[in-house]
């Protein structure tokens, strides 16, 4: 199995006409001159399976998170563990309040506001949505500097990320960073195959925001594309 690192297009066996971009392609190297209609009928069955076929495709994401880092990312990240920085769940309604004065003065510098009340989060933690979110404070000498919100949907083994935030006087020492990497350690912990850090485009989808595209891919990421269906009204 070749994992491409950019999509290549090839042209469809049914239709020349037509265009497909590949990430995965499969080199068949056969040893009997008459098995090639078997071993066709296997892989497609095989690639019908969504699970294997995200393993696949995720298969190049080392088992030793900081591996799949930029340089950078690596070196911020070592840094904070020099610094003594630790991430843990949130526990109590203080700690979720903290982390969201937190979440306030980060949104604050882009001029909006969380989508989430305070109540309204508590409400999560507390009652509506108690085994389907997570909360999680990275500290600094027991000071909550960043934080973050995790939705869980174990049916499709992914965790997605609601809110990261961090204080910004702590922006020298790059706990957003540190918090990225802990959120993948933790999922990784609880069994989630996938992290999902959420959007990366402006404007409901029409501009892609580069720079933060780029600093998710530095983590190791991947992107997808989501598609949006509208009705037509009467």
């Amino acid at each position: 199995v070749c994992q491409l690192k950019n999509k290549v297009e090839f042209k469809s066996m049914e239709d020349a006409d037509e265009s497909v971009n590949v990430k995965l392609a499969f080199v068949l190297g056969l040893n009997q001159p008459h098995s090639q209609l078997t071993i066709l009928q296997e892989l497609m069955q095989l690639i019908q399976n969504k699970e294997t076929v995200d393993a696949l495709v995720n298969a190049n994401y080392k088992e030793d998170i900081l591996s799949n880092f930029a340089q950078g990312k690596r070196t911020n990240v070592h840094n904070c563990i020099k610094e003594g920085l630790v991430t843990r769940e949130l526990e109590t309604d203080d700690e979720i309040k903290v982390f969201y004065d937190i979440l306030c003065e980060n949104l604050a510098k882009y001029d909006t506001k969380p989508v989430h009340t305070i109540e309204e989060l508590l409400e999560f933690k507390n009652d509506r949505l108690k085994n389907e979110c997570g909360f999680f404070g990275t500290f600094l000498d027991n000071e909550m500097i960043a934080g973050s919100m995790m939705f869980y949907f174990p049916k499709v083994s992914c965790a997605h990320t609601q809110y990261l935030a961090a204080r910004q006087a702590y922006n020298k020492l790059s706990p957003m960073t540190y918090m990225y990497y802990s959120m993948i350690e933790k999922m990784k912990d609880l069994g989630y195959k996938k992290v999902s850090w959420g959007t990366a485009t402006e404007n409901l989808g029409q501009y892609l925001n580069t720079g933060l595209i780029t600093s998710k891919e530095d983590f190791g990421s991947r992107y997808c594309n989501n598609l949006t269906y509208y009705i037509k009204g009467e």
